[in-house]
């Protein structure tokens, strides 16, 4: 006899083990593998409930990373401030290549994420004075193609 599809359930498995793996995500949350694989195939095939349920959920678990991140940056950049704080009293660190390579690596990192969020802050206002701050220019004109809208 056929078991009754707890969408709720399937929907969380199937979410854990696109994070993880099959077996973790089974095994975490009592299922087989099967059962897993069985609910799968179904989402693939177009159960509209279902697929309501996981783009609930994934949605949930976007916005509850997407709130920490701002706090894990912050928290990085700390960390990195320190290093460079210790480094800063260290001649021979000052001196060495490899030490070098990391920070400016980090520093490329940090600034590559700084102008990101100024790209897309700019895209999102669509020419307003963000952008027009960003692009250096009071009309959408001079903006390079690079950046289109």
């Amino acid at each position: 006899m056929p078991t009754l599809l707890n969408r709720d359930l399937a929907a969380t498995v199937l979410l854990e083990a696109a994070y993880t793996t099959d077996n973790k995500a089974s095994k975490k949350y009592g299922v087989s593998v099967r059962s897993l694989q069985r609910w799968r195939r179904q989402l693939a095939d177009g159960d509209p409930e279902l697929a309501g349920i996981v783009a609930t959920k994934k949605a949930a678990l976007d916005s509850a990373w997407a709130e920490k991140l701002p706090m894990a940056l912050a928290r990085g950049l700390q960390a990195l401030a320190s290093c460079y704080g210790a480094i800063q009293e260290d001649a021979e660190a000052q001196k060495n290549p490899n030490v070098i390579h990391a920070l400016a690596g980090a520093f490329r990192i940090c600034a590559e994420v700084h102008y990101t969020g100024k790209v897309i802050d700019a895209r999102l206002t669509n020419g307003n004075s963000t952008a027009d701050r960003l692009f250096g220019s009071s009309t959408t004109e001079g903006r390079s193609n690079a950046y289109p809208n």
